[in-house]
């Protein structure tokens, strides 16, 4: 009877016929789907417990969302050449299951599809398979290898996010997108090469990748998003592509062992804490195209020691150099409009700084805590001092005003300074 139902059911419907078929695989732990089914609906065998192995007719073409998700104890699946599509989250959950061969007529692998299989290590897909979507392979943890084939071209949000043993993987040319959170938490990978088709690196991509060690970022990328090598603790070196427009924010923040960073011209824009305790950086030349240093951009790069900021940057942000402790001069272009608030703080062996013509605002404790700065020439274009600009200079000895600026005891100048006010046609000789 249960054999007549399903010879002659070209649907395999999630009512008597998925029921019948529990209740074989309750009995033999096996699900042999005849031929004639062509298609498994949503949720037909979701958390079926006992099912340990299945078996799909030729004649199937897609599997359904959730079909067989969370089967515990499924451990075998044999997907053959004809299925078309696999649908989100099929054989997510599926904890007991070791090895996946998908067929070359699937275009796409769907959302969820495998995610949290956290005994998967082996997964074979075929030439043909386009686009791997959103967490697709997400929470795998005992994937160790993967190889995509050359026909793939986009690579979903969190694809492979927390792969924790993930150490290789190969990322064919063709391939134009890496979606945001794609290799999230993937902790043993060591070195990828991307391909030169590669346009976009979304968010978090490669966050807390915590033993990469090397990238190659070919020319044509045109985005790296926020924070996609942040906590990425072992990269020493990159180079970036001169297509690339802005410096996302966090990039590179908590890269504690990057000691070089080669920035191309063509980039206009470095965004907010890109490089936030990359500890181990020295030197850093900006290229002229560079307008914008955005807020927290160097902070606690204990080690940098010089940093050219070119013609063209207008603002320095907030907090950007803030803990820069061995940084002993500054050259602000005469483009600079603003510093911002806490700009400088804690830059404790900052000598000199040379403020142009054409600051117009130096903000709150902008050089807070700069102990050996002994003297400061503020330059007639000045409009506004923020409370607290030179707080803690305990070293500030002398401090050249332009007429009409008014000092009082909430900008922070130390006690026993002396100020020498200028007016404006004295600017013209500041040999005072």
């Amino acid at each position: 009877m249960e054999a007549d139902i399903l010879s002659n059911s070209y649907r395999l419907l999630d009512s008597k016929i998925a029921e019948t078929l529990v209740s074989v695989a309750e009995a033999n732990g096996s699900i042999i789907i005849p031929d004639g089914v062509e298609e498994i609906e949503m949720y037909s065998f979701m958390r079926c417990k006992k099912i340990k192995m299945l078996s799909l007719s030729s004649t199937i073409k897609r599997i359904s969302r959730g079909a067989f998700f969370g089967c515990d104890n499924l451990e075998k699946i044999i997907i053959p050449e004809g299925v078309e599509k696999i649908g989100e989250y099929s054989f997510s959950m599926c904890n007991k299951i070791k090895e996946i061969s998908l067929p070359s007529t699937i275009k796409k692998i769907d959302d969820g599809t495998f995610s949290g299989c956290i005994n998967l290590e082996t997964v074979v897909i075929s030439e043909g398979v386009e686009e791997l979507s959103n967490f697709s392979f997400s929470g795998c943890e005992k994937i160790k290898e993967l190889h995509l084939p050359s026909s793939v071209k986009k690579i979903g949000d969190n694809a492979f996010s927390y792969c924790t043993n993930l150490e290789t993987i190969v990322i064919p040319e063709g391939v134009e997108e890496i979606g945001k959170c794609s290799f999230w938490g993937c902790e043993k990978i060591k070195n990828i090469s991307l391909p030169s088709t590669i346009k976009i690196i979304d968010d978090w991509a490669f966050y807390g990748c915590i033993n990469l060690k090397r990238i190659v970022i070919p020319n044509g990328v045109k985005k790296i998003g926020a924070c996609v090598f942040d906590e990425c603790k072992k990269i020493k070196k990159i180079f970036l592509p001169s297509t690339i427009k802005k410096i996302d924010d966090w990039t590179f923040s908590d890269c504690t062992n990057l000691e070089t960073i080669v920035i191309p011209e063509g980039v206009e824009e470095i965004g907010a804490c890109v490089f936030d305790k990359c500890e181990k950086i020295k030197e850093i030349s900006l290229p002229s195209t560079i307008k914008k240093i955005g807020d927290k951009a160097f902070p606690y790069c204990t080690n940098l020691e010089t940093i050219v900021i070119p013609e063209g940057v207008e603002r320095i942000g907030k907090c950007s150099f803030w803990g820069c402790e061995k940084i002993k001069n500054i050259s602000l272009p005469s483009t600079i409009k603003i510093i911002g608030d806490w700009a400088f703080s804690d830059c404790t062996n900052l000598e000199a700084i040379v403020i142009p013509e054409g600051v117009e605002e130096i903000r709150t404790c902008a050089f807070n805590k700069c102990e050996k700065i002994k003297e400061i020439f503020l330059p007639s274009t000045i409009k506004i001092i923020g409370d607290r600009a030179f707080f803690g200079c305990i070293n500030l000895k002398r401090l050249v005003i332009p007429h009409g600026i008014l000092i009082d005891k909430e900008m922070g100048i130390p006690y026993g300074v002396q100020i020498v006010e200028l007016y404006t046609k004295e600017y013209k000789n500041k040999d005072i």
